[in-house]
């Protein structure tokens, strides 16, 4: 019985980490700060640490007996705490039969990958401290880029916007543990790829000291039919009114919880913004008249007024494909109220397609299978 013990507290281990995970995730789904996200952060490391501590203190898995007489007289306690534990393997299984089987949507006609790896920092001006340490950690993805080229067949996009070209840019977190030349070494490759169109989709900054790296990178990008910026949670905690106005100065149009309207010969496009749940309005981009509609959310969350806005295509950032995925498993962590489902890349539902970069960087500089991800977007008719 005592070599039982052991795949007992091993699925036990793997239960109890997936069903704190997938807690977490829905509980960053929603806006906290002040004192309910301390008092949530505090349940979670209580949840995460104190529980497998009591469980060795009142079960003693080490001794011979462990197995026959947990199977024969649990508490009610562990009881549930076994139940919550085979919840979070059933979600767990779940969400790894979801990764394999996931196909590319019908929409994405065709999907271009190339992994750049910028140069190194120059000497002396390599990030310091936690984070710079962090992204130096071997085999970590952070300081690398994958450029994503995917052709997108929309429903009722007109004519006039054939061979359309956006370029999102998300999730930056300016924070100094990834340095600013990577993101001049993002903008450079932006040129490269000759936006029609520029969008930003949140989170650039987790230091307002640096917003001073804002006209240095995604300030110097320009785009014929415009650059149009939406903020997210990372900025709201920050000080979103020094974000947004750094970006207004440096000439991009702040789109969040209203709708402009782009012509191009003789036809239009209608571009709104959604911040929520953390700030801002009700974009009314389902009350217009444009013939294609392109919603830009921080949150793949959104997905819902999306659909009933008869939005045609939305982007979304956050959740940083995972910033890890495991084989078959993929991601763990997504702070999203549907868990893992939305992590990254392209979605079809209903008549909206939603495509959730993996972002540029994290407030943790930390991926592993990862790597963050430069967007782009070629549309035509369907």
């Amino acid at each position: 019985m005592y070599l039982l013990s052991i795949p007992i507290l091993l699925l036990l281990a793997i239960g109890h980490a997936a069903f704190l995970a997938a807690c977490i995730n829905r509980y960053q789904g929603f806006a906290h700060r002040g004192l309910a996200d301390k008092l949530g952060i505090l349940i979670h490391f209580a949840a995460m640490f104190g529980v497998p501590i009591a469980f060795l203190i009142l079960e003693r898995p080490w001794e011979p007996e462990f197995a026959s007489r947990f199977a024969a007289r649990p508490s009610p306690f562990w009881t549930a705490y076994a139940g919550f534990c085979i919840g979070g393997l059933v979600s767990l299984a779940i969400g790894s039969l979801r990764n394999v089987t996931r196909s590319r949507p019908r929409a994405v006609v065709d999907e271009q990958q190339e992994l750049v790896v910028p140069p190194p920092p120059s000497l002396g001006e390599e990030p310091t401290g936690i984070m710079g340490r962090i992204a130096r950690l071997p085999g970590n993805e952070s300081r690398t880029f994958e450029v994503l080229e995917r052709t997108l067949a929309i429903r009722n996009l007109p004519k006039a916007f054939d061979g359309l070209r956006i370029v999102q840019l998300s999730d930056s977190h300016f924070l100094g543990g990834i340095d600013l030349a990577f993101f001049e070494a993002v903008c450079e490759r932006v040129r490269l790829l000759a936006p029609d169109l520029l969008v930003f989709t949140g989170d650039l900054i987790d230091d307002l000291d640096r917003l001073d790296w804002l006209p240095k990178t995604f300030g110097r990008l320009e785009a014929p039919l415009g650059r149009y910026f939406i903020l997210g949670n990372h900025d709201w905690r920050k000080g979103p009114q020094a974000v947004r106005e750094s970006f207004e100065r440096v000439g991009w149009t702040n789109v969040a919880g209203r709708v402009v309207t782009i012509d191009h010969n003789g036809s239009a496009i209608a571009i709104g913004g959604d911040e929520r749940p953390w700030m801002g309005e009700i974009p009314p981009i389902g009350d217009t008249a444009a013939e294609f509609r392109l919603l830009l959310a921080h949150t793949p969350d959104r997905i819902g007024f999306a659909q009933r806005s008869r939005v045609d295509l939305m982007l979304a950032g956050h959740n940083h494909g995972g910033q890890i995925r495991f084989p078959i498993l993929g991601p763990i962590y997504s702070p999203s109220r549907f868990g893992t489902r939305y992590s990254g890349g392209c979605y079809e539902i209903g008549r909206t397609l939603m495509c959730v970069s993996r972002g540029l960087s994290g407030q943790i500089p930390l991926r592993y299978g990862c790597p963050p991800e430069l967007s782009a977007y070629k549309l035509q008719p369907e």
